[in-house]
């Protein structure tokens, strides 16, 4: 699933691969300028999520007890 979601960004120009030819392998990926450019929209999804985290959840359109465990306060 992983690997799958990294080669979709990949291929969208998002993300660079990064194989060097050592033992054991190693693969990393880096953020190309395209990438890069997408922090600000990345940015404003956290703010509007922290925004209305504690509508959400009060209004139960999410389980608290799922947000507390990935530490979100209700």
């Amino acid at each position: 699933m992983l690997a799958l979601q990294l080669n979709e960004l990949e291929k969208d120009n998002v993300v660079k691969k990064n194989v060097y030819s050592v033992m054991p392998p190693k693969t990393d990926y880096t953020l190309t300028e395209f990438g890069k450019s997408l922090a600000p929209v990345v940015e404003a999804m956290e703010k509007w999520g922290d925004h209305y985290n504690q509508t959400i959840v009060k209004e139960g359109h999410a389980n608290a007890e799922d947000c507390r465990a990935l530490g979100y306060e209700s």
